[in-house]
């Protein structure tokens, strides 16, 4: 099936979707050098898509590609301290006096919101392009973004009470016909990366509204608004888009997974099991803080492979590997072996509780390192990937398990050269 866009015939209509996640978005860095190397600029990589879209950490690697920084460079805004805690900077004691009582550390915000933006706007300015920490994303399209990508940006409207999209094409059908708020990259990022309650202390403000982080309307994973806005140029005279013509390279930012309870089969270490908090107000508050991050994001991948109207497994032996959904994203979770629930083989009991106990605001030196090193596993295949659908084993019966074969159907779709595969992905 091919498609017209902009006057040119392509087989595929192809999305690239980066979820939020804080410094773990530096999982998204890493899995685009696998694919294109860390020379590849970010231009390069936004000639291969049609579209991305992006929500909070995700935002921040849609804006460095937009911003032309090499994925080598990009993934250093990650890795360098100073730069992180640029963007997280920690209120001083004196505003966190919650903090100093354990039960309600969680509901005082950790993070100075208005000095985040200060923080992106540094960062982006080391862009070789002239002036891009001060463009609007129209501007920058109208620029140096003619050939790349469409981007689009979440967000949520703290007063409307509702998700908003940042876009580099504000005609987009399915835009609203009010007038387009128009931000810089920074400003969207920012509004996209605030998350509420235990993080920034207020919402970010700019261009006469104030904003939370994107995850606030769903989009932590935001899959389905890139669905949503590539099926919404069929018919509006300048492209024709069918449902069986796109293809999404879905990239996450990690994620933690214990045994319910009520696991059937012999548990080796009962810290793989869920333990049940008690309901209370901090606790409740916590739980609806970070929710967001959980479902619906996790199912937002099935649901695009469902929308598009994919198969699903004729039976328990059939896994579905076809589909038109990639997701990359890695796992922490129980490997069933024999009937008994294990840790992954190769992988350190006390690593495996370092990496569960990280928060998604992991700024210090060490904490960062255990990213890089929970990716490494990743990519290896010492850790599993995460699927579209699992069954009650945690095996996939939607998607891929493993980062290379994930990997090798991504290389069918994708144009042009690639990097080659690293030899620990190769495995």
């Amino acid at each position: 099936m091919s498609f017209r866009l902009r006057g040119r015939t392509m087989e595929h209509f192809k999305i690239l979707s980066l979820d939020g996640g804080g410094t773990w978005a530096l999982i998204e860095v890493r899995a685009l050098i696998e694919l294109f190397g860390p020379e590849t600029r970010g231009h390069e990589v936004l000639r291969r898509f049609q579209l991305v879209v992006a929500n909070s950490g995700g935002s921040i690697v849609a804006a460095g590609l937009a911003a032309d920084f090499t994925l080598g460079q990009l993934l250093q805004l990650f890795r360098d301290e100073t730069k992180r805690r640029g963007i997280f900077v920690e209120r001083p004691w004196y505003q966190r006096m919650l903090a100093a009582i354990p039960p309600l550390q969680d509901l005082e915000a950790r993070y100075a919101t208005r000095k985040k933006l200060e923080g992106l706007e540094r960062a982006f300015s080391e862009s070789k392009l002239e002036g891009f920490a001060r463009l609007t994303m129209e501007e920058w399209k109208a620029r140096a973004g003619q050939g790349l990508a469409d981007i689009v940006i979440t967000a949520f409207d703290y007063d409307r009470r509702r998700a908003i999209f940042f876009r580099t094409r504000p005609q987009s059908p399915s835009a609203s016909r009010s007038p387009s708020r128009n931000p810089t990259f920074a400003q969207a990022v920012h509004a996209s990366s605030n998350a509420p309650i235990t993080f920034f202390d207020e919402p970010a403000a700019f261009l006469d509204r104030r904003f939370w982080d994107g995850a606030m309307g769903g989009y932590n994973n935001p899959t389905m608004a890139g669905v949503v806005e590539a099926l919404s140029h069929a018919g509006d005279g300048t492209a024709r888009v069918e449902p069986s013509s796109l293809r999404v390279l879905s990239l996450g930012t990690g994620m933690v997974l214990s045994l319910p309870p009520d696991a059937t089969g012999e548990v080796e270490d009962k810290r793989l099991l869920h333990v049940p908090e008690e309901p209370g107000l901090v606790s409740d508050i916590r739980k609806a803080a970070l929710c967001i991050v959980d479902d619906p994001p996790d199912a937002a991948s099935f649901v695009a492979h469902v929308t598009l109207g994919h198969r699903l497994p004729r039976d328990a032996s059939d896994v579905v590997q076809d589909g038109p959904v990639i997701r990359l994203s890695p796992v922490l979770r129980p490997v069933k072996r024999n009937g008994r629930w294990m840790y992954p083989e190769k992988v350190d009991p006390g690593f495996y509780q370092r990496v569960s106990e990280l928060g998604m605001d992991a700024v210090k030196k060490e904490h960062v390192l255990l990213i890089d090193s929970f990716c490494d596993a990743w990519i290896q295949g010492r850790i599993p990937n995460q699927s579209l659908r699992a069954n009650q084993d945690l095996e996939p019966e939607v998607g891929h398990a493993r980062f290379s074969d994930a990997l090798t159907q991504l290389r069918t779709w994708l144009d042009g050269d690639l990097h080659p595969p690293s030899v620990a992905a190769a495995r």
